[in-house]
């Protein structure tokens, strides 16, 4: 089980397992990050998808990445991110996020 999959257990999440990605609804973006800053992870990079029918479509206009986890603290990050989902998140889409331990 990955980081996301553990973070949105532990925050009672849902989790949507596709193309080999797990997924986080937008509507549940915020308090996985959340769950992530509470579990001091930091976020490298996010990345905003959604369906049509049973195919899976990047929105390439929803790809982030944040400095490295040298530059970036886990508050940093975590700022990064939820700015990101505030510009780019609509109603449908799905988030897949890299994560990293602090330390």
């Amino acid at each position: 089980m990955g980081l996301t999959e553990q973070v949105a257990r532990r925050s009672g999440l849902a989790v949507r397992a596709d193309a080999g990605m797990s997924l986080v609804s937008g509507s549940d973006a915020e308090e996985f990050l959340a769950g992530c800053e509470r579990e001091r992870l930091i976020v490298l990079g996010i990345e905003g998808f959604r369906f049509e029918g049973p195919t899976i479509i990047p929105d390439m206009n929803a790809i982030a990445a944040f400095d490295t986890p040298r530059v970036l603290g886990v508050a940093e990050s975590i700022a990064e991110g939820r700015g990101f989902l505030r510009a780019v998140n609509r109603p449908g889409m799905w988030f897949e996020f890299a994560l990293q331990p602090e330390g």
